[in-house]
């Protein structure tokens, strides 16, 4: 079955964790979330990985297995969502390779209110999102400054910052000759 109709048979789901089911008066936010994800894997704006993995989780929940795994996903794409036009969700999510990275970005993107553009940005010029996922992880209260910073030096710096996974270093000296 295609992914995005194995998606819309899991409206059928009545035992769901997270989300209210889909028959139940308040089932319009799992019917959303499940259209987003539709979409997103029928308009071929996923990753072909990306899209195994969601398949195989949907597969899953569809056969009777926990439905959480599916849910968490769907959660993640409605937060996204909720934060991101349909071209920048596209845009963020089309190079994201795992959904284990889906729900760190997200968490990330839930917790980086004004610094979101950054988020973004560090995920859509580095070409990496998994090193960025990993990057954020690495340093919880430093990552998005840093990647704010090397964002001066273009794609190749915010690369370069997530793929070393180290600090950004501003050197004083550097501002104070620049001020000379």
């Amino acid at each position: 079955m295609p992914p995005p109709r194995n998606c819309l048979r899991s409206r059928s789901l009545t035992n769901t964790v997270i989300f209210s089911p889909s028959q139940s008066a308040s089932g319009q936010a799992f019917d959303t979330a499940l259209s987003i994800c539709g979409l997103l894997l029928d308009g071929g704006h996923l990753t072909a990985a990306m899209s195994n993995e969601i398949c195989n989780v949907t597969t899953q929940a569809n056969r009777g297995g926990s439905s959480q795994p599916l849910e968490q996903v769907l959660m993640d794409w409605v937060s996204l969502g909720e934060r991101f036009n349909w071209d920048q969700l596209t845009a963020f999510a089309g190079q994201i390779q795992s959904i284990a990275t889906l729900h760190r970005l997200a968490d990330a993107a839930r917790n980086a209110v004004e610094k979101l553009p950054v988020l973004f940005a560090a995920v859509r010029l580095s070409g990496q999102p998994d090193a960025v996922a990993d990057y954020l992880a690495k340093f919880p209260d430093t990552g998005l400054p840093d990647l704010g910073a090397s964002l001066r030096y273009g794609a190749g710096g915010v690369r370069e910052l997530a793929l070393r996974q180290q600090r950004f270093y501003d050197s004083n000296l550097e501002r104070q000759l620049t001020a000379f």
